[in-house]
């Protein structure tokens, strides 16, 4: 999954967080759309769960990912099946500590640089 946060271009601080959190969203439709036909019904279930909070969103799509990951490799044998995602180890994502971060912070707190 990938974030792109060069476009978020906010006119004040106190619409960066909208930005930032619209932009998550973006990131996570691209993301679903791309691996929906690998992981199906999985997926389908994933998004279902989703709610108004692209923060919650994010944590459920990268949990339930991880879940299914395990659950094929269950399912197969680690690496002796031709499913696409056979081979995946995992999901990993550093971008949950700067998403955590910037959300938490609040619009006095990014003038004042904390």
């Amino acid at each position: 999954m990938k974030f792109d946060f060069s476009n978020v271009a906010p006119r004040n601080v106190d619409e960066a967080s909208g930005l930032f959190l619209q932009n998550i969203s973006v990131s996570l439709r691209r993301f679903t759309r791309r691996y929906t036909p690998y992981l199906g019904n999985a997926m389908t279930q994933i998004v279902s769960d989703f709610t108004g909070d692209p923060i919650f969103n994010f944590v459920s799509l990268v949990s339930g990912v991880s879940d299914e990951l395990e659950r094929i490799k269950e399912d197969t044998g680690e690496g002796k099946s031709d499913h696409p995602l056979a081979d995946v180890k995992g999901v990993c994502s550093f971008q949950l500590l700067l998403i955590a971060v910037a959300t938490l912070l609040t619009p006095k707190d990014l003038s004042t640089g904390r």
